[in-house]
C-alpha cells in the first residue's frame, strides 16, 4: 500500500486505496482510469454515491455497485444511468456532475472499490485537537450578544457552520468544521446541575469523521473549542445527558466511538459489524441515527444494514452494556413520544416504523 499516494489525496475521504486497485482485472479489456482519475471519481464516490450503494459498493437503500454488477451493463448503459436516474429512485446525476466525471464514474464503478483501512483509538488520539482548554472557559458570554438566540446553520461544502444572531439577523461567525456537516447537537444537560449550561455548547458530525465543538460563549475566533475525527465516513452524534459524554457514529470504519464531551478526547470504540436480521455477516454495518434517551442513561444507536436498534448505557463506560433489539433494515432517522419513552424510527428500504421501548430495552411494535 502507498501511504505517501494517499496522503495526497486530501479531499478523498475513502483514503488508502490500494494503486493496484487501479484495474478491475488482469487484461486489455479491463476498465481503466489514471491515476488523478481514479482520486476524482473515488472523491466524487464518496461525496454523491456511498450513502446509497455504500463504502465498499455492496448496495444499501441503493443497488449494489461491485464489478460483478456494473460490468454487465457497460460503460454505455451506466453513464445513461448515471446521467438521466432511474424511475427505482436514483436521480438524475446531469445538473451535478460534469460530462466527463459522469464518464469517468461509469468506468471507476466497473472497477474493483478501494477497500479504506480501518481506524484505531491511537489514530484518533493523533487527530485529537484542544483549541481552547476547558479550564480556560468563561463563566459568561464574552461577546455581549444574545447567545440563547443563535442560530447554527451547516454550510456544508465549505465545511463550516455560520452562528447567526438571531436578534440583528447577523453572521456571528463562519465556524471551521467537518466537511458536509451531516448532523449538529446541542448539549441539553437534563440534570439540575448544570442547567445553565443547556444549548451553550453545540457538537456537530462531519461526513469526513470530524466530531467538532462549539462554544457558544467565546468570541467567534474561538468558538471552536475542539475536534476529533472519529472515522473516515461518518453520521450522527448525540451527547450524554449529563453532558458528560460524546458519542459519534461512523459508516466507514462501521463503528461508534465514545468521547469526552469537554475535552473530546477519544475513549473508546465499538465495532457496529455483527450478524443481521436475516442471520448473516454484515461487514459494512453503518451506525445512523444516533439519540440520547431522555429517561435513561443510554443512548439509541441504529444499525442500518444489522436492522437493529442498540440500547447503548452510558453510565459505565468500561464495562458497557449494550442491550440489541432485532428490528427491521435499514434503519434511518426517528424521534420520541411525548413522554420520552418510545422511541419511533424508520426504516426506509423495508418501507417500515420501528416502535422501542426504552424503559424495557425490547422492540415494542414493527408496522
Amino acid at each position: 500500500m502507498n501511504k505517501k499516494y494517499f496522503a495526497r489525496s486530501a479531499l478523498s475521504l475513502l483514503v488508502g486505496a490500494a494503486l493496484g486497485g487501479l484495474s478491475a482485472t488482469a487484461g486489455a479489456a479491463a476498465p481503466t482510469l489514471s491515476e488523478a482519475d481514479f482520486e476524482q471519481s473515488k472523491t466524487i464516490y464518496f461525496q454523491r454515491c456511498a450513502g446509497c450503494h455504500g463504502t465498499l459498493r455492496k448496495g444499501a437503500t441503493g443497488k449494489s455497485l461491485e464489478p460483478a454488477n456494473t460490468m454487465k451493463l457497460g460503460q454505455e448503459r451506466l453513464e445513461k444511468i448515471i446521467t438521466y436516474g432511474t424511475e427505482g429512485g436514483m436521480n438524475n446525476f446531469d445538473d451535478i456532475m460534469s460530462a466527463d466525471e459522469i464518464k469517468k464514474m461509469a468506468t471507476y464503478i466497473q472497477m474493483e472499490p478501494p477497500i479504506p483501512p480501518e481506524m484505531s483509538l491511537e489514530l484518533m488520539k493523533e487527530r485529537h485537537h484542544v483549541f481552547v482548554d476547558p479550564k480556560d472557559y468563561p463563566t459568561k458570554p464574552l461577546h455581549g450578544r444574545n447567545w440563547e438566540n443563535f442560530f447554527l446553520v451547516i454550510e456544508r461544502d465549505v465545511g463550516k457552520v455560520a452562528v447567526i444572531d438571531g436578534d440583528t439577523k447577523e453572521v456571528v461567525a463562519h465556524v471551521p468544521t467537518g466537511y458536509a456537516v451531516h448532523v449538529l447537537k446541542a448539549a441539553e444537560h437534563h440534570d439540575k446541575l448544570h442547567a445553565e449550561n443547556a444549548g451553550r455548547f453545540w457538537y456537530t458530525q462531519g461526513r469526513d469523521g470530524k466530531l467538532t465543538k462549539i462554544d457558544l460563549w467565546q468570541t467567534p475566533d474561538k468558538m471552536k473549542v475542539a475536534e476529533v475525527q472519529i472515522a473516515y465516513d461518518a453520521r450522527d452524534v448525540a451527547v450524554s445527558g449529563d453532558g458528560k459524554y460524546v458519542v459519534g457514529g461512523g459508516y466507514w470504519p462501521p463503528h461508534f466511538v465514545i468521547a469526552d464531551a469537554h475535552t473530546m478526547e477519544p475513549l473508546k470504540v465499538v465495532s457496529a459489524r455483527g450478524v443481521n436480521v436475516d442471520g448473516e455477516y454484515v461487514n459494512e454495518s453503518r451506525v445512523a441515527a444516533i439519540y440520547d434517551t431522555p429517561n435513561q442513561s443510554s443512548w439509541l444507536v441504529s444499525m442500518k444494514e444489522l436492522g437493529q436498534m442498540w440500547q447503548v448505557h452510558y453510565d459505565d463506560i468500561d464495562n458497557l452494556k449494550i442491550t440489541k433489539m432485532d428490528t427491521a433494515k435499514f434503519l434511518h432517522d426517528g424521534f420520541y413520544d411525548p413522554s420520552g419513552r418510545y422511541f419511533q424510527i424508520a426504516a426506509n428500504a423495508s418501507n417500515k416504523m420501528v416502535v422501542v421501548d426504552t424503559e424495557t430495552d425490547k422492540s415494542v411494535a414493527t408496522s
